[in-house]
């Protein structure tokens, strides 16, 4: 059996394990819910679950080392699909929005319990939920599954909330999506009540 390792994580262990285990037993969820304070590892956990999921290695995954665990840890591997709140901005402020998405994965690999926050109000778009679906249709490039990590899942608007529902209720068989948030309240029930819920603890408790 192939050894499950999540060490990259600080604390969870309770989640950890629920994660290993699912692995292990090959029954993981089409869709989790990873909620709890800021700064507790919801980002962390997702990527080592993407590595997992999509690691080379024979022996222990994530090994950290292959190249799909590379690339995921860079936030470049082109099956790891990153959606998160950007300010708004016209179709002809491209250059803009690209400028937004660079920021945000540089603020992420400097630092991937900070949250990054934008000066103008940031929210993840219906169009953005759009690319989704046509993003996820599509097979994996490289790795084995296609994983869509959501950060701040609650600033989805409600237009978004119900473009994604139809991403949610039939995922492609390749795909696994990640919702993070600090603010469960804040999502539809609909959505909750499709995806594995996992709570993560402020350090000191998990």
């Amino acid at each position: 059996m192939v050894k499950i390792d999540l060490k990259q994580v600080v604390g969870q262990t309770l989640p950890q394990n629920i994660l290993k285990k699912t692995l292990e037993n090959g029954k993981l969820a089409s869709a989790y819910l990873f909620y709890g304070p800021e700064g507790v590892g919801k980002w962390d956990l997702a990527l080592e679950l993407a590595k997992a999921l999509n690691c080379e290695n024979k022996d222990t995954v994530p090994c950290q080392e292959c190249s799909n665990c590379v690339k995921i840890a860079k936030l470049s591997h082109p099956d790891v699909v990153l959606v998160f709140p950007i300010p708004s901005t016209k179709k002809d402020e491209e250059n803009l929005r690209q400028k937004y998405i660079a920021s945000f994965r540089e603020e992420k690999l400097k630092e991937p319990y900070a949250l990054v926050e934008f000066e103008k109000n940031a929210l993840i778009s219906k169009d953005r939920m759009k690319e989704l679906k046509t993003e996820v249709s599509r097979r994996p490039f490289e790795a084995k599954t296609k994983v869509v990590i959501i950060n701040q899942a609650e600033k989805m608007m409600t237009e978004s909330f119900n473009s994604f529902l139809k991403v949610l209720e039939e995922p492609p068989a390749y795909v696994h999506l990640i919702l993070i948030t600090s603010q469960p309240e804040r999502l539809l029930p609909t959505v909750i009540s499709r995806c594995q819920k996992i709570r993560l603890l402020p350090l000191k408790q998990s």
